[in-house]
C-alpha cells in the first residue's frame, strides 16, 4: 500500500524536486524536513510530501503561512499545501518568483568559522562564566551544573556554525538560518542530555552589523513556528548591537522590558540592604549588554533546563543580580581583558535590504 502511495506521489511530482517524507510525523520533524529543502533547493521547484503527517493541528497550514509571510526573506518564496483527497496525501510545494531580487548566502571560509566558534567559546568561559551571568553554566564543557536534584543531568554546550547547514549558493540567510534552528531543536529532542545540554548557534555573518535584520528574521520568521515544538525547547536570540529600544517589544527569546527589571531589581534590594541600585541609563546598558555576543547567536535550551532553573534559583533574581555582577565587573576594569571578545569594532549604522 505505502509503495502504491509513493507510487502515485512519485507520478504527481512531474516537473518538481521530490521529497517522500514518510517518517515525519511530529510539528518539529514537519519544520526540520521543510526549512533543510528550503535551504538547499537551489529555487528549483520542490514537492514535499508527507503521508503520515497527521495535521491535526493545522500544523502545515501554520507553516506555509510564516513562508508566505517572509517571502522578502526567502528569496521571492511561494509556499503551498494540499491534502487527501484532492491529492494523494498531504503535501507542500515550494517555488520562486522569476527573476525576484534577493540576497544570498555567502557561506564563510573555514577561518572564519573557526575563528566564530572560538571567540564563542571564550565568551562562554571568559565572560559568562567569568561574570556568573549563568549560575549553571561552569564552562563551555560543563552546563546544567547543579540541576541534578531536579532530574536534569549535565553536559556540553555545542557550539554550531550555520555554514556546517547545508545550502545551495542561491540559499538566503534567513532560509539557512532557520534551517540551522530547526536542525538544533531536532538534535535537543532527540539526543540525550548528556550529550548536548544547550545550543549555541552562529547565525549567517551577515547580521553580525545588522541587528534589526536579525531580529527581523527571529521574530517573523522562526516566531511564527515555534508553535511546531510546543513545550520541547527555549530560545533566547544574542547579538553584538543587541538594543532592546530597538526591537520594541520583549516577547519570545527577547530580554525582558526594563520597567519590568527595574521592579526586580527593587525586589533584589529588599533581600540585599546596603546595595544601591544603579541609575537608570546604567541599568539598561548593563541588561542590553548582557545580550551582547561576539556573532549574532541562538540560544537553544531544553524546557526541562528552564523549569528546573525556576525551582532552583528565582528568575527575577538572577536577572537582576546580572546587572550588578556586569556593572561590577566594569567599574572593577573586569570586562578590559574581554573587549576583544565581546565587544564589536563601532560601525556605521546600516541601512542594507531586507536580510
Amino acid at each position: 500500500m505505502v509503495d502504491m502511495l509513493e507510487d502515485e506521489c512519485i507520478d504527481s511530482s512531474e516537473g518538481f524536486n521530490y521529497h517522500w517524507e514518510i517518517d515525519c510525523v511530529e510539528g518539529y520533524q514537519l519544520a526540520t524536513s521543510v526549512f533543510k529543502r528550503l535551504a538547499e533547493s537551489d529555487r528549483k521547484c520542490t514537492r514535499i510530501w508527507l503521508p503520515a503527517f497527521l495535521n491535526r493541528g493545522g500544523e502545515v497550514g501554520v507553516l506555509v503561512d510564516a513562508l508566505n509571510s517572509n517571502s522578502d526573506r526567502l528569496g521571492g518564496l511561494e509556499s503551498t499545501c494540499q491534502h487527501w483527497p484532492e491529492v494523494p496525501a498531504s503535501v507542500i510545494d515550494l517555488t520562486w518568483k522569476a527573476d525576484y531580487p534577493f540576497e544570498a548566502y555567502e557561506k564563510e571560509s573555514i577561518s572564519q568559522i573557526n575563528s566564530a566558534i572560538g571567540a564563542t567559546e571564550a565568551y562562554v568561559d571568559k565572560f559568562l562564566v567569568k561574570l556568573g551571568l549563568c549560575p549553571f553554566t561552569q564552562s563551555v564543557h560543563r552546563s546544567a551544573i547543579g540541576l541534578d536534584s531536579v532530574g536534569v543531568k549535565e553536559g556540553p554546550v555545542i557550539v554550531k556554525h550555520c555554514a556546517d547547514t547545508e545550502s545551495s549558493k542561491s540559499a538566503t540567510p534567513a532560509a539557512v538560518m532557520a534551517a540551522m534552528y530547526w536542525e538544533g531543536v531536532t538534535e535537543i529532542i532527540e539526543r540525550p542530555e548528556e550529550e548536548v545540554a544547550t545550543h549555541l548557534l552562529l547565525a549567517p555573518s551577515c547580521y553580525d552589523d545588522d541587528f534589526v535584520s536579525f531580529c527581523k528574521s527571529c521574530d517573523n520568521l522562526l516566531e511564527k513556528t515555534v508553535r511546531l515544538s510546543p513545550g520541547s525547547v527555549g530560545r533566547v536570540w544574542f547579538h553584538p548591537y543587541y538594543d532592546l529600544d530597538k526591537v520594541g517589544h520583549s516577547s519570545g527569546g527577547h530580554a525582558p522590558p526594563v520597567e519590568e527589571i527595574e521592579g526586580l531589581i527593587d525586589n533584589y534590594l529588599s533581600a540585599n540592604p546596603g546595595m544601591s541600585k544603579p541609575d537608570f541609563a546604567d541599568m539598561t546598558r548593563a541588561h542590553d549588554k548582557t545580550r551582547w555576543t561576539p556573532h549574532a547567536t541562538i540560544n537553544l535550551l531544553r524546557t526541562s533546563q528552564l523549569m528546573a532553573a525556576k525551582d532552583k534559583e528565582d528568575r527575577g533574581k538572577v536577572f537582576a543580580r546580572n546587572i550588578f555582577s556586569f556593572l561590577k565587573g566594569e567599574k572593577m576594569g573586569i570586562l578590559d581583558t574581554m573587549k576583544s571578545i565581546v565587544t564589536p569594532v563601532p560601525i556605521e549604522e546600516t541601512t542594507s535590504a531586507q536580510r
